[in-house]
């Protein structure tokens, strides 16, 4: 399974089951799965 980076403060988020919201265990930012695979803020970038 890979590895992302928050974008907020750097720390590895491991995606759980499914994919969508995140959570980062480094400073809770509320995240998101893309479909390319990058993490992003929620609400940070619209859905393609």
């Amino acid at each position: 399974m890979a590895n992302h980076e928050c974008p907020v403060c750097g720390a590895g988020v491991s995606p759980g089951e499914g994919e969508g919201a995140l959570e980062c265990p480094g400073c809770a930012a509320k995240l998101e799965l893309r479909d390319d695979g990058s993490v992003v803020l929620q609400g940070d970038a619209p859905a393609g």
